[in-house]
């Protein structure tokens, strides 16, 4: 992620999670007393606070919820592959479904001709090639798998957010008792799984756009 411009990827994927996340706690738990919105100060500070802990959720979420997803459901590029043994979801076929022939056939022969090893085809993929696309001559194939970095590092970071505030709601619940939280930490999590989802089918797309564009060029 640090190679794409600091003001798109920063500002789109990592200040609004941990704006989302400080936002609804000083709405729940009524912080006004902490931060007061008309001064300039504190308004400030609400951004600075928003900005870091977005880089902190980021962390968790490339650790968390891209680490699991890559070791339960499978990474995008070995499933492309058909080289994938995860667990198999029937409600998530279109992220576990590989490349159909004859473009599987092509991909995987792209593989052999390169001498890539299976445990070598991550790396590959989303070093070698996204660092060739970032350098092609075509600008298009570099913007549009810079959108799907945005969009799925939004969606997964957002997704960290309201996994980690549904847990703040639960908290609430068992040392308050309201009922209250209980169904804003329900609420929290579905949104937290929405979320997930398109994570799951922007990553997908990106490893498409990215293995489909090296197939095309060579």
């Amino acid at each position: 992620m640090s190679d794409m411009p600091f003001e798109k990827y920063e500002f789109l994927a990592i200040l609004p999670p941990g704006f989302l996340l400080l936002s609804v706690n000083y709405i729940h738990f009524d912080l006004k007393t902490i931060f007061n919105p008309e001064n300039v100060v504190h308004t400030v500070s609400l951004f600075i606070i928003s900005y870091i802990l977005g880089q902190i959720l980021a962390e968790f979420s490339i650790f968390i919820i891209e680490g699991l997803t890559k070791k339960i459901l499978g990474d995008p590029v070995y499933i492309l592959a058909d080289k994938c043994k995860s667990f198999k979801m029937t409600y998530l076929t279109n992220y576990q479904k590989p490349f159909q022939q004859p473009m599987l056939k092509n991909f995987n022969d792209h593989l052999l001709k390169e001498n890539i090893k299976d445990e070598d085809l991550s790396g590959w993929a989303y070093g070698v090639l996204v660092s060739k696309a970032k350098n092609a001559q075509d600008s298009s194939i570099s913007s549009k798998l810079q959108g799907w970095q945005r969009l799925f590092g939004f969606a997964r970071n957002c997704s960290m957010a309201l996994l980690l505030q549904s847990i703040i709601f639960f908290i609430a619940y068992y040392t308050t008792r309201s009922e209250h939280n209980i169904w804003l930490g329900i609420i929290a999590l579905f949104l937290s799984y929405m979320l997930y989802l398109r994570y799951l089918k922007f990553f997908k797309t990106y490893s498409v756009e990215l293995i489909c564009w090296h197939i095309l060029k060579s």
